[in-house]
């Protein structure tokens, strides 16, 4: 008599075979690995950019910082902030800052009527909503085709620039977005 197997038993790992691959999952990061595929495929110097529009200028942040894209919602307005923040929004239970981009960079359009927020991550986990007039698309930019912000713009509005890019004959700017998140803006109340 052949001796029957648990039909169950090609289906679960034995335990030494789980430990290998719990090895390999911690070596292989899923971000890692979509970063090393980005560089084997757009080069090691190439970022991603969500590009945008405040007033008339094109702006630009790293793509990996931004966790979702949404519209704007009841806007709760709390007193005694700054000019640049519209008030606070619940997320998911969470409550995040609005922020009107154009008004923290000194820009004089009216994008307190937008309604489009980025909702980013600052590198101290800090979470806020950027509103923005519009958004055009993803733009891939090499290192080498960035340049600092000239000496000349002012240095209350250069903390918040990262540099200057050029993509398809356009300047973008792009900015730092830790310096906008954790940044005051100068007399703003």
């Amino acid at each position: 008599d052949e001796e029957k197997s648990d039909p169950l038993t090609d289906v679960f790992a034995e335990n030494d075979e789980i430990q290998g691959d719990e090895l390999q999952f911690e070596e292989q990061s899923l971000f890692g690995t979509a970063t090393d595929k980005r560089q084997r495929r757009f080069g090691a110097d190439v970022n991603e950019y969500l590009h945008f529009e405040l007033g008339e200028e094109h702006y630009a942040i790293e793509l990996n910082r931004i966790k979702e894209i949404i519209k704007i919602r009841n806007v709760t307005l709390v007193p005694r902030t700054p000019e640049y923040v519209a008030g606070v929004i619940s997320l998911r239970g969470s409550i995040v800052p609005l922020y009107v981009l154009s008004r923290m960079l000194g820009l004089s359009s009216g994008e307190g009527d937008s309604q489009l927020v980025l909702v980013v991550e600052g590198s101290n986990e800090e979470v806020v909503g950027l509103m923005v007039k519009r958004i055009i698309n993803v733009v891939r930019i090499s290192e080498k085709a960035i340049e600092p912000p000239p000496a000349t713009i002012a240095q209350d509005g250069r903390e918040f620039i990262y540099g200057i890019g050029r993509h398809q004959d356009r300047m973008i700017i792009i900015l730092d977005l830790d310096a906008v998140i954790g940044g005051e803006v100068d007399g703003a109340s």
